[in-house]
């Protein structure tokens, strides 16, 4: 298995490079964005539930949970909208 820390990693770098593209962010992009990141990692596969607000997330040992991409989805969108407001306090303003 990878080391937690390398994971994180390539989340946080996989989704920063993509926030920065968009001045705006819907639920559908972060959505999207946290999809493509997921993929990414080695040793997870991540499948859709019947929930669309819920991912199973296997890893090749074996164990298996579920991520709600809801609550994931509504946190990136606070954050990207926190980091516009401090990196740009004159759009904070508007």
């Amino acid at each position: 298995m990878t080391d937690q820390r390398s994971l994180s990693l390539v989340l946080f770098h996989a989704i920063s490079r993509k926030l920065r593209l968009y001045d705006e962010l819907t639920p559908n992009q972060a959505r999207a964005i946290l999809m493509e990141a997921l993929r990414l990692l080695p040793d997870y596969r991540i499948a859709e539930t019947d929930q669309s607000h819920i991912l199973k997330i296997r890893s090749e040992e074996g164990l298996e949970f579920l991520f709600n991409v809801r609550d994931a989805i509504d946190s990136l969108l606070v954050l990207h909208r926190e980091y516009r407001e401090l990196s740009d306090p004159d759009q904070a303003e508007n």
